[in-house]
């Protein structure tokens, strides 16, 4: 115990003394005093990383777009190949013994109708956030010093989970969503995923 109370004052006496607050390094609010924030504006490479997902972004968004001028062109053939059709009906003799005409289960027309609603197309989503604060928030956590993220890790292991149990365990109901794992993203991501 007596060395986790060393700790614990050790770290109060660097957060006293330090010229930036463990706030902006924390904090879940994006602002232009985050850390992450700061870092970025001081690198040109989070600015060309930026520049590669923005372009790549557009790339697949303009082959979305393709795709989606694809699928209507193939709805309305589809719809009008339709029109052109009646329904089909085959014979059928009740359990009465009584004729009758029912539709047909591989009836064309209907097929082709049930194919072109059946026509599907993923939404294309932005990658980075509108905001500029939370977009390079997030490009600087995809390409974070791997020494940042080790010593935010380990402070806050130390902070929350050591010296203050149970804190951590009031934010369990929310879903955390980390960015090397977005499909958009993952591969522009050079840092190891941390804990935060």
């Amino acid at each position: 115990m007596e060395r986790l109370w060393s700790i614990e004052e050790y770290l109060g006496v660097r957060r006293r003394s330090a010229r930036w607050s463990l706030k902006f390094i924390f904090e879940s609010a994006v602002s232009e005093q985050s850390f992450g924030v700061r870092y970025f504006d001081d690198l040109s490479r989070y600015e060309a990383l930026r520049a590669k997902i923005e372009s790549d972004a557009e790339e697949q968004r303009s082959r979305k777009k393709a795709e989606l001028t694809e699928k209507q062109q193939q709805y309305n053939r589809l719809i009008q190949e339709s029109k052109s059709l009646s329904c089909q009906y085959i014979p059928h003799w009740d359990s009465l013994s009584q004729f009758t005409w029912i539709h047909d289960s591989a009836c064309q027309k209907c097929n082709l109708e049930r194919e072109a609603r059946s026509l599907m197309i993923e939404v294309h989503e932005w990658p980075l956030p509108e905001e500029t604060a939370a977009m390079k928030s997030a490009i600087f956590e995809l390409d974070a010093p791997v020494e940042f993220t080790r010593w935010r890790d380990t402070t806050y292991c130390i902070l929350i989970d050591v010296c203050t149990p149970g804190s951590s365990k009031s934010e369990t109901g929310r879903k955390i969503y980390h960015l090397h794992d977005y499909d958009a993203l993952k591969h522009f991501a050079r840092s190891r995923p941390g804990r935060l």
